[in-house]
C-alpha cells in the first residue's frame, strides 16, 4: 500500500500539515499539538524549508525531565534535527522499516 492511499483514507485533518518555526516556544508547541490532535509537528523555517521536527517524547526528555521553562525555551533548543521523511508514493513498508531503522515513532509524509 502507498503512503498517499492511506492518507486518503484516513480523516481530511490528518492530511493537513501542521508546522511550527524554530523560534516557538516549547509551550506553543505543545497547544498546537493538543488542538490539532498530533504526537509530533514538523519545524519550518521562514522560507518553508523542513528543518527538524519536534515531538511529545522530545519535550518530556529534553525539556520536563531537565526543569527548562516551557515558555521560555525556543523549539530549535530541543528540537530533532535529523529528519526521516517519505512521500506519498512510498509504500506502507518502506516507511515502517525507515522508522525501525532510524528508532522514531513519527515520519512526515
Amino acid at each position: 500500500m502507498k503512503l498517499g492511499d492511506l492518507l486518503n483514507a484516513k480523516d481530511a485533518t490528518y492530511r493537513v500539515a501542521v508546522t511550527v518555526q524554530p523560534g516557538e516556544t516549547v509551550m506553543a508547541v505543545v497547544h498546537k499539538l493538543v488542538k490539532h490532535d498530533r504526537g509530533s509537528i514538523m519545524v519550518c523555517n521562514d522560507e518553508g524549508k523542513l528543518v527538524g521536527i519536534i515531538t511529545e517524547r522530545d519535550i518530556v526528555r529534553k525539556c520536563l525531565t531537565s526543569g527548562k521553562d516551557l515558555d521560555k525555551t525556543k523549539i530549535q533548543d530541543v528540537m530533532t534535527t535529523k529528519v526521516v521523511v517519505a512521500k506519498p508514493e512510498d509504500t506502507l513498508s518502506y516507511a515502517i522499516n525507515a522508522m525501525k531503522e532510524a528508532k522514531i515513532r513519527h515520519i512526515p509524509i
